[in-house]
């Protein structure tokens, strides 16, 4: 036997308690007795998920968490997603596949079932013997097969394990049937409805106590009847516990006794993905994408269905109106996460759709089989005050500013050639910008702005030359200078790129020539020299790389080093190659002053000599205590900004960062 856990479903939390299925969307998850990788982003949103346990959840452990979560949500599930209390879990062989819970911790007579206790039990009845047909840690389990009658060390037995058995009542759902019912002491009802239970028992009954949430309530027992109806009204969502005993006449003790566990839920909301136990199914992640999202790359997505199946998948784009571009193509289920970029691709590859996308609103992707159905999904493209709608006027790339603000824009751009010159540029009467040379475009109203790179506009090849960095506004050699040139690079990294190739270009050449110019303005005047002349070093001799890391003999050696260890660094990760930088700089320059500071310096080093942009988020003291040990100790900033470029040189193909094999993501 395998436990396997169904995890809760907090989307319907969100009229309530809004933060929480937030946070799920965006936050793996992470189960007690689960011992795969956390869960991923948004799996909480979705009912019906089982996973398998390794190992039977600790107590001291919250069964639910998400990684990274705020502490009061973290705190609410582990309130609110327990196990049923312990020591002793009973569970009912339905068949020889599957074994349910019985909450209500009962055993009927002839049937068959596993008990899972943390401790090992002692002075047993004969027919409950530990089993190894259980292939889980941290519980012993049980099979109790329960004799046809109870007699009284049975059933004193069971009371000193904190069991029940139930010998002559019987409590079900009548009438209206419930949205779950396990056949045993559990029962689940939407908020609304009036749950009705009916109640019967075989001996002869004269009068009920039945406790709802531990209050007593007589009820008469109508003579020479043996069952009775009892309705629940005004139940508030959550927990409620049923109890029942039974008296006759004749002696002044139960009769009979049993209990039923109901739960009240919120009415769950069928998603137009789909849900587990249906024909289709699309999981995203994160949860709940928006449009950029989805069609930058950053958000994927799952098709769940029959192995094997074709299915029609549909992406369309739609705007504000009624118009919309549809692109349709076949494949194969399942369609796994890491299959989604290569959809990804095909709908970037489709001219009707790159042309519409700068207009669009929203982009619903739809699954269909003639015999399964249909499944959506819908992602919106976020609301902004200020917002860039990219076109063409006249063959010419534009921009037209939609404002939702309050507030009057004012607009700059900064050429490609001059990517920090800030020229100040007036709209037309329709909000639109054109402008020949291209750059990135910003606009500013009030606390809102909003910034998208303007391709330039190409009638020749030698438009082309627009789109090269001819130079940045030269300044001190200061870490301020460094924290301005990070913003410069921020700013061009976070805008929003067209559906144009020679923007997205003229963005990387930009962020590209700040890396080099940082690593210019540190590494000083002969690094400088290095970096105007190549910016492939496999251009320049080998004695001029390593004289321009430095003049002493300890430099030319670590360079060699360097040189001699990069194709084994091919398939490390950047941070592991930071590790590996940092290991070189103890040995070749202990003094360097690398080890000191948040983080190891050789990592902040490469960082910024391979994706700037990346560090704009760290704090000012942080950077300036980094910038000034680099200032200081300008070797580590020459051989990072060489390991970059070498790596760049040697990577084929690998488009996650301005530099190929430097995604810090």
């Amino acid at each position: 036997w395998t436990p396997y856990l169904e995890i809760p479903d907090v989307s319907v939390l969100a009229e309530r308690l809004p933060s929480v299925p937030e946070e799920a969307a965006r936050l793996r998850s992470l189960v007690e007795g689960y011992e795969g990788t956390p869960l991923a982003r948004g799996q909480l949103l979705y009912p019906g998920r089982q996973l398998r346990l390794t190992r039977w959840p600790r107590p001291d452990a919250p069964l639910v968490q998400l990684e990274g979560g705020s502490a009061a949500t973290n705190a609410l599930l582990a309130d609110q997603c327990v196990l049923s209390p312990g020591p002793i879990w009973v569970f009912r062989i339905r068949d020889e596949l599957r074994a349910n819970e019985v909450r209500g911790k009962f055993l009927r007579p002839g049937e068959h079932y596993i008990l899972l206790a943390r401790e090992a039990l002692a002075e047993l009845p004969s027919w409950i013997a530990p089993t190894n047909g259980s292939s889980m840690q941290g519980a012993h389990a049980y099979s109790a097969n329960a004799p046809l009658v109870f007699n009284t060390a049975d059933e004193t037995s069971l009371e000193a394990l904190g069991l029940g058995a139930v010998t002559d009542v019987l409590i079900r759902p009548a009438a209206l049937p419930p949205a779950s019912w396990d056949g045993e002491g559990a029962a689940d009802w939407l908020a609304g409805e009036q749950p009705i239970l009916a109640i019967s028992s075989s001996r002869a009954v004269a009068k009920g106590i039945i406790t709802l949430n531990g209050v007593p309530h007589l009820i008469p027992w109508p003579a020479s009847e043996r069952e009775v109806f009892l309705e629940l009204s005004d139940l508030d969502v959550g927990s409620h516990q049923v109890g029942v005993s039974l008296f006759s006449d004749v002696i002044n003790r139960p009769v009979a006794a049993g209990s039923l566990q109901i739960v009240i839920r919120s009415p769950p909301v069928r998603l137009p993905a789909g849900s587990f136990g249906e024909g289709l199914m699309i999981m995203a992640s994160p949860a709940h994408p928006t449009l950029s999202e989805l069609w930058d790359g950053r958000a994927v997505l799952e098709v769940r269905g029959p192995q094997g199946v074709e299915i029609e998948l549909e992406a369309a784009l739609a705007d504000g109106s009624s118009r919309s571009v549809r692109h349709r193509t076949n494949a194969r289920l399942p369609i796994e996460a890491t299959q989604w970029g290569r959809h990804t691709s095909e709908l970037h590859e489709d001219e009707d759709l790159l042309s519409f996308y700068d207009s669009a609103e929203s982009c619903i992707i739809t699954v269909r089989h003639p015999r399964l159905g249909a499944v959506t999904l819908r992602a919106e493209r976020e609301f902004a005050p200020l917002r860039w709608i990219a076109g063409r006027r006249g063959g010419a790339p534009q921009l037209r500013l939609l404002n939702n603000s309050e507030s009057a824009a004012t607009v700059s751009i900064f050429e490609f050639a001059h990517p920090d010159r800030q020229i100040p540029v007036e709209l037309n009467e329709v909000s639109e910008i054109t402008w020949p040379a291209g750059g990135l475009v910003v606009a500013e109203a009030g606390t809102a702005s909003a910034s998208n790179v303007l391709p330039p506009r190409i009638r020749h090849p030698t438009d082309l030359e627009s789109l090269n960095v001819r130079g940045l506004t030269p300044g001190p050699r200061t870490s301020g200078e460094v924290r301005r040139l990070l913003g410069i690079s921020a700013s061009w990294a976070t805008a929003s790129l067209p559906a144009d190739p020679f923007a997205a270009t003229g963005s990387l050449h930009v962020q590209q020539a700040i890396a080099g110019h940082i690593a210019a303005l540190i590494g000083g005047g002969r690094w400088a020299a290095l970096e105007r002349r190549a910016s492939d070093f496999d251009e320049l001799r080998y004695s001029e790389v390593q004289h321009a890391v430095g003049d002493l003999r300890q430099h030319h050696v670590l360079a060699a080093s360097l040189l001699r260890d990069v194709e084994a660094m091919l398939a490390l990760t950047p941070q592991q190659r930071s590790m590996r930088l940092m290991r070189l700089l103890d040995t070749h320059t202990p003094n360097a002053g690398h080890g000191r500071g948040r983080f190891p310096l050789a990592q902040f080093a490469l960082q910024l000599a391979s994706d700037p942009a990346s560090l704009a988020a760290t704090s000012e003291s942080e950077l300036d205590l980094a910038l000034q040990l680099l200032l200081v100790s300008t070797i580590v900033i020459r051989v990072a900004r060489l390991l970059v470029l070498e790596v760049h040189a040697l990577i084929e193909h690998d488009t996650g960062g301005i530099y190929r094999g430097w995604s810090w993501g």
